[in-house]
């Protein structure tokens, strides 16, 4: 073996030496859960409509898509599906979007912001009787009915940044390719939603005021053909 074949042959080891840079792209799927305890009331005086008793429960997921990420802020559109019990008066089952603004100025804080509106499919928590032919009450089957929605709402997120290696795989795979790996959070909402028409000729619109306790998380694919 001649001097420039061994120096060819000494490069090609030295290079399956090195550590191997996982390249993988990945596919992300961020979604959120949250726990909800909703009130039919404004958000007046101090307590906000959320101290009322008794405890109206609910529980939202939600699906996030990122438009803009920069260093101080974010826009980011939600798209949820809820559901709460109002006990005597009615299931709630919601369907609706939200676009969220989030100011970053700390690593650790992030307040928040936005506006939303979509379907409310609300089923009465009451037997209800009508009158039939016979002159006599009976039991009225329902299914419930379709309602709007519009809401607002803010509140506070906490990232929670992983502490990573720089050549763990998960890294080098955030860095190598073409989505960023969002950190993880936990958030509080505070939302002030309106129904309608609730009775048309009594209460039309109608205001809910729901407290948000959640945790937003990444799900990530592997793409095919996306190792190198």
């Amino acid at each position: 073996m001649n001097k420039r074949n061994s120096f060819f042959v000494f490069i090609f080891l030295l290079w399956q030496t090195l550590p191997a840079q996982d390249s993988t792209r990945y596919r992300l799927f961020p979604f959120s859960v949250s726990i909800f305890n909703n009130q039919t009331s404004l958000p007046v005086g101090m307590k906000l409509g959320m101290t009322q008793s008794p405890v109206h429960p609910g529980i939202c997921f939600s699906y996030l898509r990122t438009w803009q990420n920069e260093a101080r802020h974010e826009w980011q559109q939600s798209f949820k599906l809820g559901y709460y019990y109002h006990q005597y008066s009615q299931h709630g089952i919601q369907l609706y979007t939200e676009m969220c603004y989030r100011y970053k100025p700390f690593k650790w804080l992030y307040p928040e912001a936005g506006l939303g509106a979509g379907y409310l499919h609300a089923i009465s928590d009451l037997q209800q009787f009508e009158l039939n032919s016979n002159g006599q009450y009976e039991k009225k089957k329902s299914i419930g009915r379709p309602q709007c929605m519009i809401s607002t709402f803010i509140g506070l997120s906490v990232p929670l940044h992983k502490k990573t290696k720089p050549t763990e795989p998960t890294c080098t795979a955030c860095r190598k390719g073409n989505y960023s790996m969002p950190p993880n959070r936990i958030f509080i909402t505070y939302q002030l939603w309106m129904q309608m028409p609730f009775v048309k000729n009594y209460v039309p619109l109608l205001p809910n005021t729901a407290l948000h306790i959640g945790y937003a998380f990444t799900l990530k694919q592997k793409v095919e053909g996306g190792k190198k």
